[in-house]
């Protein structure tokens, strides 16, 4: 299974790298479907109260998965900013949160510990505030890494698989 994912991930990567714009409206086309057919699913099962937990949340999520989707669908350009941004002003906050906790992890220890703590916890806090200042420039960076962290996760896949397959023991 790895080679083949390994395969599908390399193919993705050359594709948004001659296609990169088109890539983009594709996947959040797909997307949009996926979240669809998950909002159907999930207001069908509150609906018909099969679920364990509170029917409410299941219809709610439906009815709201559905609207994203249809969104994505409808307008990818649209969603696709939206998502973008949500996602990279998350990143951000969360690169603070860590870069706070590495601080105060480093403020009662001695040593090389409270050090790379502490130097660890300014660099989050750096890379988060320099995330949250500039969201668009992070998604145009991420989008243009994207392709080639696929290429190379892809042929770390395939590789992976081989060398798990000639360590196999023979049955």
């Amino acid at each position: 299974m790895g080679l083949v994912r390994g395969v599908v991930l390399v193919l993705f990567g050359l594709i948004m790298v001659s296609w990169p714009g088109r890539t983009l409206v594709v996947l959040l086309q797909v997307l949009g479907a996926y979240w669809m057919v998950g909002g159907v699913f999930d207001l069908v099962e509150g609906l018909l109260g099969s679920a364990k937990g509170s029917r409410g949340k299941l219809i709610f999520g439906g009815i709201l998965s559905m609207g994203a989707g249809f969104m994505a669908v409808g307008r990818p350009v649209i969603s696709g900013v939206l998502t973008g941004t949500v996602l990279v002003f998350l990143m951000g906050a969360v690169g603070l949160a860590v870069g706070m906790a590495r601080l105060w992890a480093g403020r009662s220890g001695a040593g090389e510990h409270s050090l790379g703590s502490w130097v660890l916890g300014m660099l989050y806090i750096i890379f988060g505030a320099m995330v949250l200042f500039n969201p668009l420039v992070t998604q145009t960076i991420i989008l243009l890494l994207l392709p080639y962290w696929a290429i190379v996760a892809g042929i770390a896949a395939m590789g992976t698989s081989l060398f798990m397959r000639n360590k196999a023991p023979a049955a």
